[in-house]
């Protein structure tokens, strides 16, 4: 008896808003402050995915 797990992630509203921030960001300092929110954001999804794989 086998039990699977199937996660589907939307990320097109994530991606979409990143882009947004990036585009409304001119200051290269808060460009890089936006990419490691993103960069955070994601691993903390993947982190909870993995998680729940285990």
């Amino acid at each position: 008896m086998t039990e699977t797990l199937t996660i589907n992630l939307d990320t097109t509203q994530l991606f979409s808003g990143a882009q947004l921030m990036i585009d409304a960001l001119s200051s290269p300092y808060l460009l890089l402050a936006g990419l490691g929110l993103g960069v955070a954001i994601l691993s903390a999804i993947m982190t909870a995915v993995n998680r729940i794989r285990l």
